[in-house]
């Protein structure tokens, strides 16, 4: 069975197919979980069905240890060098943490694309060589954020299934409490304002019980397929604004770049599941992908 799903943006009309039979999609429902409301377009992420917040980029930073404003000239002199002042870097990680939440996979390292532009919308007068050298240093730090966030999730996982083995996805979904989604997330929405929507909370915990979910279900590498998977597309259109008021991370489309990490369902064998029926699913999504290219 195909689905259609239909989003319309100011004129155009976009028409996003995906497969469900006995595949990917159909497990997880089956399993009470909520599919994402978007796909991808290609290889690139679909776009926001509201426009993204402007940026407030400050004409001036202050500098935490001589306690001066700096201005945008100021600031490039300090980014047209080999390594970076602490306090600049750590200004740009608190605006990536939050990209961190709307995306946990980044365009491929050879572009780069998506952390050199978060960089030079904070800091436009960076020259680009240095840029090229300092978002490859700041890159590490964001895939050293998904080791931690399995980590929380693998935890949390643990401490409600330790006296049920045989503990359900809707057991799973009852025992996660919102103070729960709050602690595995805590080292990104720590530079979020304290209030978060009831709505975002819910998006938080898709890709929680997301998780879960490969923990229960996937014999092999569940992390692996927890990334590959893409949760990204409950979390791509979120607004998360920035406790420094900056917004970088918020006002990026991402619909811009190509993602480095397709999503694909057919290489990972989950519980129950035959070589024959793994055989015929890969064969059913090779040739959706096959179809979507055309």
């Amino acid at each position: 069975m195909f689905f259609f799903l239909i989003f319309k943006y100011q004129f155009n009309i976009k028409i996003i197919f995906f497969f469900c039979s006995d595949g990917f999609e159909r497990m997880l429902s089956v399993d009470g979980l909520k599919l994402p409301e978007l796909y991808f377009i290609n290889q690139n992420y679909p776009l926001s069905p509201l426009q993204r917040p402007q940026p407030n980029v400050p004409t001036e930073y202050l500098d935490t240890f001589s306690k001066k404003n700096l201005d945008q000239n100021a600031m490039a002199s300090l980014l047209n060098s080999s390594s970076l002042p602490k306090w600049i870097k750590d200004l740009i990680l608190s605006e990536l943490r939050l990209l961190f939440l709307r995306t946990r996979n980044l365009d491929v390292s050879q572009k780069n694309q998506i952390v050199k532009d978060l960089i030079k919308i904070m800091f436009p007068n960076v020259n680009n060589q240095y840029l090229n050298l300092h978002a490859k240093d700041i890159r590490r730090s964001f895939y050293d954020w998904r080791n931690v966030l399995w980590t929380n999730l693998k935890n949390k996982y643990e401490d409600l299934t330790s006296s049920n083995n045989n503990i359900t996805m809707e057991e799973l979904n009852k025992l996660l409490e919102n103070k729960d989604i709050h602690e595995i997330f805590k080292p990104w929405l720590r530079y979020a304002p304290n209030i978060i929507l009831p709505e975002v909370e819910q998006i938080l915990r898709n890709v929680i019980l997301f998780g879960f979910w490969c923990l229960l279900k996937v014999v092999t590498d569940p992390h692996y397929k927890f990334f590959m998977a893409n949760t990204d597309l409950y979390t791509i259109s979120s607004d998360f604004r920035s406790l420094s008021g900056y917004n970088i991370a918020t006002s990026m489309d991402l619909s811009i770049y190509e993602v480095s990490a397709p999503r694909s369902y057919s290489s990972v064998k989950y519980s129950g599941e035959t070589e024959r029926e793994l055989s015929k699913k890969h064969k059913a999504n090779k040739k959706l992908l096959s179809s979507t290219k055309k």
